[in-house]
């Protein structure tokens, strides 16, 4: 289901499967981040507080809190910084991006 925004998130989370091998484009908010060699993964959240791991390449020029547009393919695993995570989107691009009108609204 896509929003005005972009991909929802809830929606991925609910059933990652039916999103395997495509590309997402989403609206959201650095959560939470960890730097690795040559690597970030990100954690994204919504307007609404739901959550998606992001791998994305160096350099990554946002931090936490910051609203970002990114978009990339998602995939059931990938190896981050020497572990396994499931259910990643491989960023492709990022931008900058501003928050919600109305967060939180529905």
């Amino acid at each position: 289901m896509l929003a005005a925004c972009g991909t929802d998130l809830r929606a991925v989370n609910a059933r990652p499967e039916k999103y395997y091998q495509k590309t997402l484009h989403v609206r959201a908010r650095v959560a939470r981040l960890q730097r690795l060699p040559g690597e970030v993964l990100i954690e994204l959240a919504d307007a609404r507080g739901n959550r998606i791991l992001v791998r994305a390449p160096e350099p990554f020029e946002y931090e936490r809190g910051d609203w970002v547009r990114t978009s990339g393919i998602l995939v059931p695993e990938a190896r981050v910084g020497g572990a396994t995570v499931y259910d990643v989107i491989m960023a492709e691009e990022f931008s900058r991006s501003s928050a919600p009108r109305f967060e939180n609204l529905m």
